[in-house]
């Protein structure tokens, strides 16, 4: 099978020795957050018969604990201007993506997603502009940058 829009910059770029193993993670967890979270969700309130509001508070309550992890992460692999050039592609490439917004367009995207669900062709459309606007940002995160 053909992957997801939202996946297939990764596939394609895979042994491009110009991308850079850090472009690959934020461009992985791009694709699960924007694309496949936001259907997961719909599947388990369909699954679960609930409406969104039932999942909100656990989506936010992980959500903090993914952003506090994301700081971490960035305090490490990006010290700061005194250690880094700041004009850098990589340090503006990866200070160019954030996880909460992901994470708010992915609760959007769900929350839209639902409202159109019976919609047949609409919802399939949606689903499907959704994963290639996902995509597109998955191919800017991986420019090569040499």
């Amino acid at each position: 099978h053909r992957p997801p829009a939202c996946w297939r910059p990764l596939f394609q770029s895979r042994r491009h020795p110009a991308v850079r193993p850090l472009q690959f993670a934020l461009a992985g967890i791009n694709a699960h957050i924007g694309h496949d979270l936001a259907l997961a969700l719909v599947d388990t309130c369909r699954a679960r018969r609930l409406e969104p509001a039932a999942l909100e508070g656990d989506f936010d309550r992980v959500g903090d604990l993914l952003v506090g992890m994301e700081e971490l992460i960035r305090e490490e692999l990006m010290p700061g201007p005194d250690a880094l050039d700041v004009a850098d592609p990589l340090t503006h490439l990866v200070g160019s993506w954030s996880l909460q917004a992901a994470r708010e367009a992915a609760w959007s995207a769900f929350r839209t997603l639902w409202a159109v669900r019976a919609l047949g062709d609409v919802a399939e459309e949606l689903a499907e502009r959704i994963d290639a606007s996902v995509g597109l940002v998955g191919r800017c995160l991986l420019t090569p940058l040499r």
